[in-house]
């Protein structure tokens, strides 16, 4: 079974480069951990695993992708991305954060800045 095969190109395309910029997240905060919602339930909690996550996406008409990272110099922040699929390039359906954890959104839906 081809990993997302449920939903386009246009779409996992978009989905692949947000699991990216979470991935690039992990140099600088390895602890982060992900959960991973359906219509229906929570389908993966745990540390960011690409793989597992993947398997997870498009099998309901949304998907939620929230990012914690654990308090260190900071408070705990988490951050959440919202996919409707069949949405095509507009997958990317809304996005928020905890209080101060704006970066890390911004992270998630655009990348970290240079």
């Amino acid at each position: 079974m081809q990993v997302m095969e449920h939903i386009s190109a246009t779409e996992r395309r978009i989905i692949r480069r947000v699991l990216t910029n979470i991935s690039d997240l992990l140099t600088k905060h390895p602890g982060l951990t992900v959960n991973v919602h359906d219509e229906a339930e929570m389908v993966y909690s745990g540390p960011f695993d690409r793989k597992k996550i993947e398997e997870e996406i498009g099998h309901t008409g949304m998907t939620t992708i929230t990012v914690k990272v654990p308090a260190t110099q900071h408070p705990v922040v988490r951050a959440t991305v919202l996919f409707i699929h069949g949405n095509e390039e507009d997958v990317l359906s809304d996005s928020g954060c905890s209080e101060g954890g704006e970066w890390l959104e911004q992270a998630m839906c655009v990348g970290e800045p240079e």
